[in-house]
């Protein structure tokens, strides 16, 4: 496989396995050094990896998994939270850690479930198996999206992510294990090939181009005066809802700024996103190293009415990546 690929552009790493249980025995450690030898006997010029699941903490001194990160290049780390990712570093401070698999959130296009809970939970109701578009149905693996990017972001080092999955795939039914159900929900497509609201969230992170999206995608599934969360994925700063053309407000990001000097967008309100943060300012939810904790996306609580929902978006455009260096 390497000498068949060595000369593709396409190709920027080797990966000697993904979520492997052997990286935890002492079989495993022969076996991956053999694996390294053989991808460096062909070739030297790019680094050699591996993606796992098995790095959620600091391996001990000599363990097998300590063993073995120390002969790679690099490690993808599955569904690591960023105390974790924090740990690996100090530890291993001249290796490289990307996300190999991030942001297991799944989701069901144009279905809405609770915006305000973390994790929703599913719906078992036959013929309505669906998951919250919001972002906030999470297995007990995973994080959200804006957890995934605000963590890549925070860190200078941490060479980004994969999400998991790009598209929906039929296979590995998750969270339904159930007929009719065939496939998972992940992605950020579905198996259509229709995005999903979470498609925009990275959009909003990633594109110069400027860009507002806003959820529910479909108007028209509530009752008259239901409450409805409305959200807005954005990479300007400023957003102004109108309902039929009256004006519902505007809201606004905040300008902030990672440790290294990269300019972001974020709201002030905390986002109660990572109930493992017990301390500091701000407990359950992600803090950035800059001390901050705040949304990827405005919110309106909008009394339904059948018509048009615009969003206007103006001012400057952000894309934290392109400050790094």
């Amino acid at each position: 496989m390497v000498h068949a690929a060595k000369n593709s552009p396409a190709v920027v790493m080797w990966s000697i396995g993904n979520e492997v249980y052997d990286v935890a025995s002492p079989t495993g450690v022969p076996i991956a050094r053999r694996l390294i030898d053989d991808v460096r006997a062909v070739d030297t010029t790019r680094p050699v990896v591996m993606g796992s699941h098995m790095y959620r903490h600091v391996p001990a001194a000599g363990s097998p998994q300590d063993q073995i990160l120390r002969m790679l290049d690099g490690l993808g780390v599955n569904y690591n939270n960023s105390s974790s990712i924090d740990g690996l570093h100090a530890q291993y401070p001249t290796k490289f850690f990307f996300e190999g698999e991030s942001s297991a959130a799944t989701s069901t296009r144009g279905s809405y479930q609770d915006p305000e809970q973390l994790n929703t939970g599913e719906n078992y109701t036959p013929g309505k198996r669906n998951t919250s578009s919001y972002g906030n149905n999470m297995p007990r693996f995973g994080y959200s999206g804006e957890y995934g990017l605000k963590k890549d972001r925070d860190r200078k080092w941490f060479a980004g992510q994969f999400l998991w999955s790009g598209i929906d795939y039929i296979g590995e039914p998750t969270p339904y294990d159930v007929f009719p159900v065939k496939s998972s929900y992940f992605g950020a497509v579905d198996t259509a090939g229709f995005p999903k609201d979470v498609y925009h969230l990275f959009r909003s992170q990633r594109t110069t181009d400027p860009m507002v999206h806003l959820l529910p995608m479909n108007w028209t599934d509530h009752k008259p005066g239901d409450p409805v969360s409305v959200w807005a994925y954005s990479n300007v700063d400023t957003v102004e809802l109108m309902l039929n053309g009256r004006p519902l407000g505007e809201k606004k990001f905040n300008t902030k700024t990672t440790t290294y000097g990269a300019r972001y967008l974020e709201t002030t309100e905390a986002s109660g996103d990572d109930k493992t943060v017990t301390s500091g300012r701000f407990p359950g939810s992600y803090t950035s190293p800059n001390g901050s904790a705040g949304k990827l996306h405005l919110t309106w609580t909008v009394p339904f009415q059948p018509g048009r929902l615009v969003a206007v978006a103006s001012a400057v455009v952000w894309r934290w990546p392109a400050t790094r260096s």
